[in-house]
């Protein structure tokens, strides 16, 4: 299994190194008939779960949020409309916002493609935040 997503990265030029290849591992589950299925839920599906048994809805929480919030879309994602409508969504609910974007970065996977620049944009963050 961990060979077929190695070569989905490498067919797309996108590294596959060690923090992926544990990624990849921790993440993908088997099913007693030897079915792989990957743990993944539609975002949509988390809204509802977190509105209908915890009875917080997202624009009344995010509206109340008052810490800088820090969002680090890929240049892949940030070329997608619905990540740029919902960029929008938060900065229209958010008191302060950031958002930066990676020269480089492939989606979910930034934080293994460029590992050193994302501790250090998410460091430079950190040390911006007054209180």
């Amino acid at each position: 299994m961990v060979k077929a997503y190695q070569d989905y990265y490498n067919h797309r030029d996108l590294p596959f190194n060690a923090y992926r290849k544990n990624d990849v591992l921790a993440n993908i589950m088997r099913d007693s008939h030897g079915n792989y299925y990957t743990k993944q839920c539609p975002t949509r599906v988390g809204y509802e779960l977190v509105r209908d048994y915890l009875g917080v809805y997202f624009e009344v929480f995010m509206k109340n949020v008052s810490c800088p919030i820090f969002f680090v879309p890929s240049e892949d994602e940030i070329k997608e409309l619905s990540v740029t409508k919902a960029l929008n969504v938060f900065e229209s609910l958010l008191k302060t916002l950031e958002v930066t974007i990676l020269k480089g970065s492939h989606y979910a996977e930034t934080m293994f493609d460029i590992p050193q620049e994302i501790s250090d944009t998410i460091k430079r963050f950190y040390k911006s935040i007054t209180l």
